[in-house]
């Protein structure tokens, strides 16, 4: 395991905030007290012999075939990480999975995040989430910042 997210955070030097609150049950209970906005979320998913972090806004959903052409794998080699291959590799509370962490795991932000005045990102504690500039979220997580997200329906 490596160091914590808050471990990250600090020994990087850049701003950030704590917000603590009781204990979520699930994220989708997070986001029901807390709203969607500005949020970011982190998603695993296995590819051969890998897992993969994508964070994106809390409202988006994880496009596959663009993560695909991304990683240069077709889309069929994509699948939802398991609860116990994302607890043997991250130091997270299940569905609670953050992209701050220096785990040897490739680390993909969507380009939306990016465009939030500010970044609520999981600490990978189901208590907890830290404030930060999206940039900061990228430089700290040590991400490749790609479009990953779905189009909007018109």
């Amino acid at each position: 395991m490596g160091r914590s997210a808050e471990k990250l955070l600090k020994e990087s030097g850049v701003g950030f905030l704590t917000h603590r609150w009781r204990s979520f049950a699930s994220f989708d209970e997070l986001l029901a007290r807390q709203g969607t906005h500005q949020v970011v979320r982190t998603i695993a998913v296995e590819v051969p012999d890998r897992l993969v972090l994508v964070a994106l806004r809390a409202e988006d959903d994880l496009d596959y075939a663009k993560l695909a052409g991304v990683l240069g794998v077709d889309r069929d080699a994509i699948a939802a990480a398991t609860a116990g291959r994302i607890a043997d590799l991250l130091d997270a509370d299940p569905g609670f999975e953050t992209i701050l962490t220096d785990a040897d795991i490739a680390r993909f932000v969507d380009e939306r995040v990016l465009r939030l005045s500010k970044a609520l990102v999981s600490s990978g504690s189901n208590d907890r989430l830290y404030e930060l500039a999206p940039a900061d979220l990228v430089t700290v997580g040590g991400a490749t910042v790609a479009a990953l997200a779905t189009e909007p329906a018109s």
